[in-house]
């Protein structure tokens, strides 16, 4: 499975951010299939899926329109810089759910899996994704820090919490990047003060 694309225009690079694209796992009911994530700069996103695709005007209400409902599963290709001086790939295993708010509404549920050096840090949040990003900073400081937009200190979420709504501050203004591409105006974000830590390493 893929990610978004890395080509946003930011800390030099001068292709475009849009179009993107990602690709994960539908899962309702038990059953499994392929689903593709689109997103043009001067259109809607779109999720094409076996029988069908559908057009809305952000992530969560794709979400809402997929038949059945469902989880989507997606494995992400994350990178950890570490104080020694390595640079590891980690896949991020990232779950995505649309569920109903008692208050009314819906809800978007996240939850992380991230394997460093053995390690496996987990990570749960409920609308902001940002908290899940937050919480592996935590658990990997300061032994390691996510190279990637999501973990640099030059990076926000405006407006919008959920994915594709994050921000820029590399060049001196507010630029649309995706969470997992880095650039040359890379610095890590120290994490804020401890949430909850879901940590466990393995023999």
């Amino acid at each position: 499975m893929g990610a978004y694309r890395t080509d946003g225009v930011k800390g030099g690079r001068s292709t475009a951010y849009f179009p993107f694209a990602f690709d994960a796992r539908l899962v309702v009911g038990g059953r499994s299939e392929p689903i593709r994530f689109t997103w043009l700069e001067d259109d809607r996103p779109a999720a094409d899926f076996p029988g069908g695709r559908v057009e809305a005007d952000d992530f969560e209400d794709l979400l809402d329109l997929l038949p059945g409902g469902g989880v989507l599963h997606v494995v992400i290709p994350v990178r950890v810089g570490g104080a020694d001086g390595t640079l590891e790939d980690a896949p991020l295993a990232l779950t995505i759910e649309r569920a109903p708010d008692p208050r009314g509404g819906r809800l978007t549920r996240y939850r992380a899996e991230l394997v460093w050096r053995r390690e496996h840090h987990g990570a749960e949040a409920t609308d902001v994704l940002d908290e899940i990003f937050e919480e592996l900073r935590r658990q990997l400081w300061p032994r390691g820090w996510l190279r990637c937009c999501a973990g640099c200190r030059w990076s926000r979420y405006i407006g919008s919490v959920g994915w594709g709504e994050l921000s820029c501050l590399v060049s001196g203004g507010w630029e649309a990047t995706d969470e997992l591409y880095h650039c040359d105006g890379y610095a890590p974000r120290l994490p804020r003060s401890p949430v909850r830590t879901r940590s466990r390493r393995t023999a």
